[in-house]
C-alpha cells in the first residue's frame, strides 16, 4: 500500500484555496451576476446569446478569443433613450449581461474546456453536449475543499501522470525499449477516492491525492475515457480499451489527443 508522500503534505490545509484567475487569464468581476450562478446557467445562458454573439463577430461559431473580445467591450449606456430591443434591431447589440456573461466563462476553466469543440470550436453542438458534464459553480474563488474544483480535466490528467509511480503495480512494470510502460489498477484508485476527507485517512494518502481520484471517477465520463480510445488508440490485433488498467504511456496519449481535439 502507497505511504504519504511530500506530494500530499498539504493534509492539514485542505480548505486553501487556489486562485487560477492569473494563470488562465480569468477575471472577477464583484458586480458579476454570473459568479454566483451554477455552470450550467453559464452555458443555457450562452445558448441564449450565442446569435448576438455571433452576428456581432461576424462567424458562425465562437472560440475563445472570440469570448476575450466580448468581455472587452464597453458596457453599453443605460440611456432611456437607448433602449434597443435584441429582437427588432437588424444590428448585434451586446448588453452588459452579454459582456459579464463572457468574462465569467473565461473566469471558470471547466466551462471554458466543456464548451470547445472540434478544432476548439465553440458551436450550438458543442454547448448541448457540455450541458451534461457540468455540475455545480466552479468559479476559482468558490469556498471548496476540493483543491481541483477549477481543474479542468487535462489539468487532472497532468497531476495524475505526475504521481503515477507512487500507486503502481510494479509486478506489470515492462520496459519497452527505452520506454517505461507502468500500469495501475483501476479498482485500486476507486477504493482511494472512497476514502474518508476528514484526514482520518491521511496515514496512507493525502487529501489531495483523494480528491485527484475522486474528481477522476466522478467527472461524466473521464475515467472511462482515460481506459478507452482517446487513451489507449487502437490494437491491430483486438482492442486493449477497457481492460481496468491504467497506463503511463496512454495517459500521455491521451493529452495529446485532447490537445490535437481542442486545437491547441
Amino acid at each position: 500500500m502507497p505511504t504519504p508522500s511530500f506530494y500530499g503534505a498539504d493534509v492539514n490545509n485542505a480548505n486553501r484555496q487556489i486562485d487560477y484567475q492569473n494563470h488562465y487569464g480569468g477575471m472577477s468581476d464583484a458586480g458579476n451576476p454570473y459568479v454566483s450562478s451554477d455552470d450550467n446557467k453559464l452555458v443555457e445562458d450562452l445558448k441564449l446569446s450565442f446569435n448576438t454573439f455571433t452576428k456581432f463577430l461576424g462567424t458562425d461559431h465562437l472560440t475563445h478569443e472570440h469570448l476575450k473580445v466580448i468581455s472587452q467591450q464597453p458596457a453599453p449606456p443605460r440611456l432611456e433613450s437607448q433602449k434597443i430591443s435584441k429582437e427588432t434591431s437588424s444590428e448585434a447589440v451586446l448588453t452588459e449581461r452579454d459582456i459579464k456573461l463572457a468574462k465569467e466563462i473565461l473566469n471558470r476553466p471547466r466551462v471554458g474546456e466543456a464548451i470547445r469543440g472540434k478544432g476548439g470550436e465553440i458551436t450550438r453542438g458543442s454547448l448541448e453536449k457540455a450541458g451534461g458534464t457540468l455540475i455545480g459553480n466552479t468559479n476559482p474563488n468558490t469556498n471548496s475543499a476540493d483543491p481541483f474544483i477549477s481543474y479542468t480535466n487535462r489539468d487532472l490528467v497532468k497531476e495524475f501522470l505526475g504521481i503515477f509511480d507512487r500507486f503502481r503495480d510494479p509486478s506489470k512494470d515492462r520496459n519497452w525499449f527505452e520506454e517505461k510502460h507502468r500500469y495501475i489498477d483501476v479498482k485500486t484508485l476507486d477504493e482511494i477516492r472512497k476514502a474518508p476527507v476528514d484526514g482520518s485517512a491521511s496515514n496512507k494518502f493525502s487529501l489531495r491525492e483523494i480528491y485527484l481520484f475522486k474528481n477522476l471517477f466522478d467527472r461524466p465520463g473521464l475515467s472511462q475515457s482515460l481506459d478507452g480510445y482517446k487513451a489507449n488508440g487502437y490494437a491491430a490485433t483486438g482492442s486493449l480499451n477497457h481492460d481496468n488498467w491504467y497506463k503511463n504511456y496512454s495517459l500521455e496519449r491521451w493529452l495529446e489527443n485532447d490537445r490535437a481535439e481542442k486545437g491547441d
